[in-house]
C-alpha cells in the first residue's frame, strides 16, 4: 500500500477578494476527496477566512446585547 503525498497550499487572499480563493477551496476539496494529505498555510487576509461567515451576536455571558458587543 502506498501513501498519498502531502500537498501544501498557501492562501494569501482575504475572503471574497479574489476568485483565486474559491479556486483554492475547490482544489482542497478535490485533493481531500482523493485521499491526499493536506497542509494549508493562511497568511495576511486569508487568516480571517474562518471568520468570514461568522455573524454578529450578543454576549449573554458578559451581559451585553448586540450593539454593546460591537463586533468588528
Amino acid at each position: 500500500m502506498t501513501d498519498k503525498p502531502t500537498l501544501t497550499f498557501s492562501i494569501m487572499d482575504g475572503p471574497y477578494e479574489q476568485a483565486r480563493t474559491v479556486t483554492v477551496f475547490r482544489m482542497l476539496d478535490i485533493a481531500a476527496r482523493r485521499g491526499y494529505n493536506i497542509n494549508v498555510f493562511a497568511y495576511e487576509g486569508a487568516a480571517a477566512l474562518a471568520f468570514s461567515r461568522q455573524s454578529k451576536h450578543a454576549n449573554a455571558v458578559h451581559g451585553r446585547n448586540l450593539e454593546e458587543e460591537d463586533h468588528p
